[in-house]
């Protein structure tokens, strides 16, 4: 991804009883080559459902520790299996 790339990911939390409730908006964003090494450039942000915002270094730490199996191929990027993308043809 380009630097200035920013991704972003709703979420949803299931209680104890199955109420459904808003979860964190999670966010990528893409800095300048060489800005951090270790997360391949990427600072992961928490929007928070009352509004607040983590970025602290447990969040980084937390994001990366995961995002980091995607490897470097996939520029720490998930995605589904190859099985079960939809692809549209031009």
């Amino acid at each position: 991804m380009p630097a200035g790339s920013v991704l972003a990911k709703d979420s949803f939390i299931v209680g104890e009883h199955g109420a459904i409730a808003v979860g964190p908006l999670f966010l990528m964003s893409k800095g300048a080559a060489g800005s951090n090494a270790v997360r391949r450039d990427w600072t992961y942000t928490m929007i928070m459902p009352d509004g607040s915002v983590r970025e602290d270094a447990g969040i980084q730490k937390f994001c990366n520790d995961c995002h980091r199996r995607a490897g470097a191929e996939d520029d720490n990027l998930m995605f589904l299996p190859l099985p079960y993308r939809v692809t549209t043809s031009n």
